[in-house]
């Protein structure tokens, strides 16, 4: 199975195959973010099984997993600590490393469920401790937990797991509270309170400063961002490969070409490659200040690793940088040369990626291009009906009747 073929099974998943039809309760209380994170998890229970218990002393390891997951994704807390005392008791788990992922998956589920079971998760955090010890998951779930009832603000609430914190190693102080920071950022947009309380801790990682940095672009909460990563220098880290890209993102949303300019210097003198998004903000923010040199250097090499590692991402952000920048006939050229080196590619992926390309150009009303993509898409395998209602609905809007699909031609 492709990974497009993969998203579209994925995104078909329904609140009844995770469990929640027919409790109205807790579907009620469900939001809708956990519900989206749990759809990658729907390939686990979207056929439930209940085992006996002889069944289940027979399962092997994924299966009891599976089985204590579905229950806690079904808000069965309770089912699932039977079926994971039944198990501890009885020595059926393989190794110490399976028990405690097991168990953690009731905590971390647990934790994202409304504030009635308060003492059942108290409860269920003192009993990992007794059985595992504390660790950075653990206390990080407990402190997302006040995040999630909205009791993040309430001393009493969160100092029992900032002492807590404090008896762990400083690499588990990070795992706690990065998952604290991502939570408070993602739900809050609390960036003072996040300066605030990471540096009592050893809390800055660069996962965690990544994390924030992408969320600050996205919400055109740049300056925010930023704060956080002179934080991250000032505790005396630098960030990761990953972090350079989000700088060139960042500098370049805020029109500060020279900084720009000098992170793609150091970059290409430290051989740390930026992603994709990254090279076309680079490439886009280069020629908005005239530095053709610069921006020719950011289009060459999103090329060129477009060539190499033939990701279909690559290929559309190269797409993407050549329309936004009008270089029309480039475009189309290196449309030409990814259908010749992807003939052979499974069904749906190379349509999926005519279809992102077309829609590009539609959006810029680049009907030379548009008109490329969408004859060679009529002569393609189907693409989901979703994908052509859009794409007609798109060429409708350029008012171009020879971009059209009939109903004739529609596959």
């Amino acid at each position: 199975m492709s990974k497009v073929q993969a998203w579209h099974v994925r995104t078909r998943v329904t609140r009844g195959q995770l469990g929640i039809e027919g409790n109205e309760e807790f579907a009620a209380k469900w939001s809708t973010s956990q519900e989206k994170k749990n759809r990658y998890k729907g390939w686990l229970v979207r056929n439930p099984k209940t085992y006996s218990m002889s069944e289940l002393m027979e399962a092997d390891g994924p299966q009891r997993k599976r089985l204590i997951l579905q229950y806690s994704l079904d808000g069965r807390f309770k089912d699932a600590r039977l079926v994971f005392d039944r198990l501890y008791d009885e020595s059926l788990f393989s190794d110490g490393d399976e028990e405690k992922t097991a168990f953690y998956s009731i905590l971390k589920h647990m934790a994202d469920y409304p504030v009635e079971l308060k003492s059942q998760l108290l409860d269920t955090y003192r009993r990992y401790q007794e059985l595992f010890g504390l660790d950075g998951r653990a206390v990080g779930c407990m402190l997302k937990s006040t995040v999630l009832r909205g009791l993040h603000d309430r001393p009493e609430e969160r100092e029992p797991y900032f002492q807590d914190m404090k008896l762990l190693e400083a690499p588990e102080q990070t795992i706690a509270m990065g998952i604290y920071v991502r939570k408070v950022v993602k739900r809050l947009q609390d960036y003072d309170f996040v300066l605030e309380v990471a540096p009592k801790f050893k809390g800055w990682s660069p996962l965690t400063v990544n994390y924030v940095l992408d969320i600050c672009i996205k919400n055109e909460h740049v300056h925010e961002g930023l704060r956080i990563y002179d934080a991250l220098r000032a505790a005396g880290g630098t960030g990761d490969n990953e972090t350079f890209s989000l700088l060139v993102r960042a500098y370049a949303k805020l029109k500060q070409y020279n900084v720009v300019e000098r992170l793609m210097e150091l970059c290409r003198r430290r051989k740390i490659p930026l992603d994709d998004r990254a090279l076309h903000a680079a490439a886009i923010s280069m020629e908005e200040s005239a530095n053709m040199v610069r921006a020719e250097y950011a289009l060459e090499e999103l090329k060129q690793r477009t060539r190499v590692e033939g990701s279909h991402r690559l290929f559309r952000a190269s797409l993407r940088t050549y329309l936004d920048m009008g270089k029309h006939q480039a475009a189309i050229d290196i449309f030409e040369d990814w259908i010749q080196t992807k003939q052979k590619e499974k069904p749906g992926r190379l349509e999926y990626s005519m279809y992102i390309a077309a829609l590009h150009a539609v959006g810029r009303h680049e009907k030379a291009v548009a008109t490329n993509y969408s004859i060679r898409l009529r002569h393609r395998p189907p693409l989901p009906e979703k994908a052509n209602q859009i794409l007609r609905q798109s060429l409708v809007n350029m008012d171009n009747e020879e971009l059209f699909f009939t109903e004739d031609e529609d596959r």
